[in-house]
């Protein structure tokens, strides 16, 4: 099994790193910029989107950005609701900034780092995080390098990507506030010409040992008027993931789609033996995930794009297909677990199964079932050409259970922005968005962007 990984890993690079070579030693002339700044490259650079790539090679050249925004989320349990009063209601105040350093060199060297603070009022605590610190360098123009702390874009679908094992935070439905937190490792991009691509990456997070790096591969390529893409990902003691994923135009709908399978599982799942909860990874079983996003933006007189509409379904070959949070038996558990009910921390011995799954971080928002759709809508110049109206909606289809986002998003010429986004989680009570009794979320933000 091992030897396999090896194996595998070592055609990545080597295929990487030679197909260079002889394109190098081809004097093979390719845009960087074109491929530095594409999004099948790098995901959410902001700072290259507003400073750009700069043409001048051969000085050095330091640009800083950034955002700064203040929070003040209001949350409202359902009983709270229900009574009219503000029993286990919670204010969270806090302000997050992002600051973003690009540093270019001669000879196409660059250094980028994405670095973020919080303070949060309630707490009283201040929080420092480096979500991505990298270096990009090339030889001769002809294969392309990124090591550090980075975000990649794996998997081209909205919300969920089944393709994407290599970051370790998942989009989530939410409005993001501040930065994704970037995986470590090597990226090496091979172009032929603009109709094929070569990636590979070396994941070297929390590794010890040579044996324990993970390794993905994907061969991009277009086929007509569509993009596709070939990918494998492997890592010890997991079970490889093979995935497609692809991006086409239908007349004049946007589709983009995503599936992997893996010969087991490689999620630790809650299963029963003997009245005794324990965790097992399933095996000898193919395990499939699949994601598809259709979208398109409509113009509403002499109004371009006035409208976006983006639809998104995922089914999850690893989701639960019991209604496993309603449980409400009593079980041993297998280790203790500590969860925090009222505020406050409880070491447990037995209990539900929801318990059990909280209580060993089991519980993973918008992936806990197999059946989900989303739907994201944006209205551009509601009322004003500063503001825009958002109303997006996620569902757990087998549970019945949802969460309303609505909100009102300003923006103007002057970088000053602000927003008013509620949550609305419905459903019956025990279910995935339910079962932690909250019943709205408003969060207000005022910010600045430089």
């Amino acid at each position: 099994m091992i030897r396999r990984r090896i194996i595998i890993l070592s055609i990545i690079i080597s295929a990487v790193f030679f197909t260079a070579l002889s394109m190098a030693a081809e004097d093979a002339g390719v845009n960087e910029k074109d491929l530095f700044s594409s999004p099948d490259t790098v995901l959410d650079s902001k700072s290259y989107e507003k400073k750009g790539i700069d043409a001048d090679q051969n000085r050095k050249r330091l640009s800083v950005s950034g955002e700064l925004t203040s929070v003040n989320a209001y949350t409202a349990m359902r009983e709270s609701l229900k009574n009219r009063d503000h029993t286990g209601n919670q204010l969270n105040p806090y302000i997050d900034g992002v600051l973003f350093a690009d540093i270019r060199l001669p000879s196409n060297v660059k250094g980028f780092g994405n670095f973020e603070l919080k303070y949060n009022a309630r707490l009283d605590t201040t929080d420092v995080f480096a979500r991505e610190l990298f270096v990009d360098f090339n030889i001769a123009n002809a294969i392309y390098f990124r090591t550090g702390k980075q975000v990649l874009q794996w998997g081209r679908c909205y919300l969920w990507n089944p393709t994407d094992l290599i970051n370790v935070e998942k989009k989530i439905f939410e409005q993001k506030i501040g930065s994704r937190e970037g995986a470590y490792g090597i990226k090496a991009h091979v172009p032929f010409g603009t109709v094929v691509n070569l990636y590979g990456f070396l994941d070297t997070k929390k590794t010890e040992d040579a044996d324990g790096v993970g390794g993905a591969g994907k061969l991009e390529f277009v086929l007509g008027k569509s993009e596709m893409a070939l990918s494998i990902w492997d890592k010890k003691t997991y079970h490889p993931v093979y995935g497609y994923d692809f991006s086409s135009r239908v007349f004049l709908v946007d589709i983009v789609g995503e599936a992997s399978a893996s010969n087991g599982s490689n999620m630790d799942r809650v299963v029963e033996h003997n009245r005794i909860l324990t965790t097992e990874r399933e095996s000898g079983r193919w395990i499939y995930k699949g994601s598809i996003n259709f979208g398109h933006a409509f113009d509403v007189g002499d109004q371009k794009d006035k409208i976006q509409l983006n639809m998104e379904f995922f089914y999850n070959g690893d989701g639960y297909s019991k209604d496993f949070i309603k449980d409400e038996t009593l079980y041993f558990y297998d280790r203790p677990v500590t969860i925090k009910k009222d505020g406050k921390d409880i070491t447990l011995p037995a209990g539900i199964k929801a318990y059990y799954l909280l209580g060993n971080n089991l519980f993973e928002p918008n992936y806990h079932s197999r059946y989900y759709g989303a739907l994201f809508t944006t209205i551009n110049k509601f009322i004003r050409s500063e503001l825009s109206l958002v109303i997006n909606l996620i569902g757990n289809i087998e549970q019945k259970s949802f969460i309303l986002m609505t909100g009102i998003n300003y923006a103007n010429i002057n970088d000053l922005k602000a927003g008013l986004i509620i949550y609305s989680y419905l459903g019956k009570s025990n279910t995935e968005y339910t079962f932690n009794k909250v019943g709205l979320n408003a969060v207000l933000t005022v910010g600045i962007v430089f």
